[in-house]
C-alpha cells in the first residue's frame, strides 16, 4: 500500500474503561501509523475493541493514499483477530459514508472525499469480514447523521453518517441498542452509543451473576469530543 504522511498531533483517540483490558495495543503491526495516535486496540475476555480514527483523505492524493493504507491495515488486523477466534467491536470516525442513506441528498450530488468509489470500496472490505453495522440492526432508514461540516448545515439537517460501531457476528447475540445523540453536538460530530449484554451472564440464569453487573459496564461511546471551555454553551 502507499506510504503515509504525518498528522501528529492532530489525530488521537482515547479509551476509558471500567474494566481493565488484558492487553492494549496502539499499532496494526507495521509501525506506519503509530505516531499518528489513531489506534487503540483493547483486549477483553469476550472481545477485542478497536478504537480507530480513520484519516479523512481530503487534502490531496497523498492523504487519500494514507487513508486507503489505514483501511487496508485495519482490515488485515481485524481479519487476523477474527481468524484467532476472537470477537471484534470496531468503533470510531471512519471518515466514509457507506451508502446513499448515510449522506443527505443535497451533499451526495457532489461526490468528494468520504464518498468516493475507492472510499466505499475500502469500507466494504471491512464488511466482507462479516462485520455488522450495529446501528442498522434496529434502524434501516436514511436521514440519521453523525457529522455536520458547519453549524448552518446542522440546522438544515445536512449531514453525513461517518461514525460507526461495527460488530462481529458473535457480538450480535449480545446486542441491545445502538444510537446517535445529535442533541449533544459541541463540535462537528455527535456521540454514538452501543450497548450489549454482559457476555459472561448473557446465557446465565443465575440471579447473583446478574445482580453484580455494574450499570453501564457494557455500554460504549464513540466520538465524544473534547472542546475548549470557552466554546461551550453557558
Amino acid at each position: 500500500m502507499p506510504g503515509t504522511v504525518s498528522n501528529f498531533p492532530y489525530s488521537g483517540v482515547a479509551t476509558l474503561s471500567r474494566i481493565k483490558p488484558s492487553r492494549i495495543t496502539k499499532t496494526f503491526g507495521n509501525n506506519q501509523f503509530d505516531r499518528e495516535g489513531r489506534i487503540i486496540i483493547s483486549e477483553y475476555p469476550s472481545f477485542v475493541l478497536y478504537n480507530c480514527y480513520f484519516p479523512t483523505g481530503a487534502s490531496g492524493k497523498k492523504y487519500q493514499d494514507m487513508k486507503r493504507a489505514f483501511y487496508h491495515d485495519c482490515t488485515e488486523s481485524i481479519r487476523n483477530t477474527l481468524a484467532s477466534g476472537k470477537e471484534v467491536i470496531l468503533c470510531g470516525d471512519f471518515n466514509t459514508a457507506r451508502d446513499d442513506r448515510d449522506v443527505v441528498d443535497v451533499l451526495r450530488k457532489k461526490i468528494g472525499p468520504g464518498f468516493l468509489p475507492e472510499d466505499r470500496e475500502d469500507i466494504e472490505k471491512l464488511f466482507s469480514l462479516g462485520l455488522i453495522d450495529a446501528f442498522r440492526l434496529n434502524n434501516d432508514e436514511g436521514g440519521h447523521y453523525t457529522w455536520w461540516s458547519s453549524t448552518d448545515f446542522k440546522t438544515k439537517g445536512w449531514g453525513w453518517r461517518i461514525d460507526y460501531f461495527l460488530i462481529s457476528p458473535g457480538i450480535k447475540g449480545l446486542f441491545r441498542s445502538c444510537s446517535h445523540r445529535p442533541q449533544f453536538v459541541k463540535g462537528d460530530h455527535c456521540p454514538i452509543f452501543l450497548e450489549i449484554r454482559d457476555p459472561e451472564s448473557a446465557n446465565s440464569t443465575n440471579p447473583l451473576q446478574m445482580k453484580h453487573m455494574r450499570p453501564g459496564q457494557y455500554k460504549f461511546c464513540a466520538e465524544f469530543e473534547i472542546v475548549k471551555k470557552n466554546n461551550l454553551d453557558h
